[in-house]
C-alpha cells in the first residue's frame, strides 16, 4: 500500500537532536506514513540512533551512505520516496503531532501540489512564530501572478515572499520533484531556493497556510553565515547560473529582476563565509583569493545575471575597495566586523 506521505530526513552529527526529531515523527496523529532517515556518514552515534529507531518501526527507511553533503543526502531520499507527497525535513528539528494531518488535509482538500506552512524558529533562548510573506490562499490559474510576483523578493533585500527553504512544506510525488535531483551537489549555499522555485513556478496550484506553524526549526551557531568555506563565491555563482537557466526553462514569467536580488544576496553570504573567520592561519591566501574571486566577478557572465548595485551600501563600498585598494588585506578584515554587524540589522529587521 503507498503511503500518504514521504518524510525525507537528512541526517549528519545530530545526535544531540535526532531522538526528538524521529519521535515527533513516530508520534504523528497521522499513522500513513514512510520516514526515511539518510545518514550521511555521520561520525558520532547518530547511525546508531537511525539504527535503534528502524528495528522498531517497520516504517523507517534507513540509508547509510558515505558523507557526500546534503543535496545528495536528499537526492537519494527522494529517490525512494513512494508516498503520494513527499516531505523533506532537518534532522535536528522537530514537530507536532498534528503537523503532517493538517498538511495533508489542506493538499486533499485543495488538490495542491504544494502546501507551505508557517514554522517556529527555536533557539536556544527564544522560539518565535513565523509567517510567509504571501498570505494565506490557494493559488493557481490567473491568481498565480499574485504568488509570482514576490515569491523570491518581497522588495526587502533579504526577504523572500516564500522562505526558500524545502523543510515547511510538501509536494505532491510526481514529475516536478525532479527539481530537487537537478541541483548540484557541491553547493551548500541557497541550494533549497534552487529546488524550491522551480517547482513553485511549475506547481498548478499552491496552498499556503500559515496558520500550522508546528514545524520547530532550530536555529544554531552552525548556521550559514557562521560557516567557512573558501571557495563561497564560485558556488554562489553555479547557484546564480542554475536558478536562471531552471526558472528560464520552466515558465514564461519573467522572474529576472527578483533573481537579481536574490543573487546579491546569496553573493554577499558567500562573501561573508569565505571572511568568516579571519584569525585562522591561512586567512592573508584566503583574502587573497577571495580578492581575485570578485574581481573575476566584476568580468563575467555572472553580471548579466547579478546587478551589484542592488547590494547593502557596505558591501558596494567593499567591492569598490577591494577591486581598488592596495590594502585590499586590511579592507576584508573591517569588512566582516561591519557586514556581520549589517546582517544582524537586517535579519532583526526580517
Amino acid at each position: 500500500m503507498i503511503p500518504l506521505v514521504s518524510i525525507v530526513v537528512t541526517v549528519y552529527n545530530k545526535e544531540a537532536f535526532l531522538d526528538q526529531c524521529i519521535q515527533s515523527l513516530i508520534d504523528q496523529s497521522i499513522k500513513d506514513i514512510e520516514i526515511i532517515l539518510v545518514n550521511d556518514g555521520s561520525t558520532d552515534d547518530s547511525i546508531n540512533i537511525c539504527q535503534k529507531y528502524s528495528s522498531i518501526d517497520n516504517r523507517i527507511v534507513l540509508i547509510n551512505k558515505k558523507n557526500e553533503g546534503v543535496v545528495k543526502a536528499r537526492i537519494d531520499g527522494v529517490k525512494v520516496a513512494t508516498g503520494k507527497y513527499v516531505s523533506i525535513i532537518d534532522g535536528d528539528d522537530w514537530i507536532d503531532s498534528n503537523y503532517y494531518e493538517k498538511f495533508v488535509c489542506v493538499a486533499e482538500d485543495s488538490n495542491s501540489d504544494i502546501v507551505i506552512s508557517g514554522y517556529t524558529e527555536e533557539r536556544s533562548d527564544s522560539s518565535l512564530p513565523v509567517e510567509m510573506a504571501i498570505k494565506s490562499g490557494l493559488y493557481f490559474g490567473s491568481n498565480c501572478e499574485t504568488l509570482y510576483s514576490t515569491m523570491i523578493f518581497t522588495g526587502k533585500f533579504f526577504s523572500s515572499g516564500i522562505n526558500p527553504g524545502l523543510f515547511n512544506k510538501i509536494f505532491r510525488n510526481n514529475e516536478m520533484l525532479s527539481e530537487v535531483e537537478k541541483v548540484n551537489p557541491i553547493l551548500s549555499l541557497g541550494e533549497d531556493g534552487l529546488a524550491l522555485f522551480p517547482m513553485l513556478a511549475q506547481a498548478k496550484k499552491v496552498a499556503i497556510d500559515n496558520s500550522n506553524k508546528a514545524y520547530h526549526y532550530r536555529i544554531s551557531d552552525g548556521s550559514l553565515s557562521h560557516r567557512f568555506d573558501s571557495n563561497a563565491i564560485g558556488k554562489a555563482c553555479i547557484l546564480i547560473n542554475s536558478l536562471n537557466e531552471r526558472m528560464n526553462l520552466v515558465s514564461s514569467y519573467n522572474f529576472s529582476s527578483q533573481i537579481d536580488y536574490y543573487s546579491a544576496f546569496i553573493l554577499s553570504m558567500g562573501i561573508l563565509q569565505v571572511v568568516n573567520n579571519h584569525r585562522m592561519p591561512c586567512f592573508i591566501s584566503i583574502a587573497r583569493k577571495l580578492r581575485n574571486d570578485i574581481k573575476e566577478l566584476a568580468n563575467s557572465e555572472i553580471k548579466k545575471y547579478s546587478n551589484l548595485d542592488l547590494l547593502p551600501e557596505e558591501l558596494k563600498i567593499l567591492f569598490a575597495q577591494l577591486a581598488d585598494s592596495k590594502y585590499w588585506f586590511i579592507v576584508i578584515r573591517e569588512y566582516r566586523k561591519r557586514v556581520l554587524g549589517l546582517f544582524k540589522r537586517i535579519i532583526r529587521k526580517n
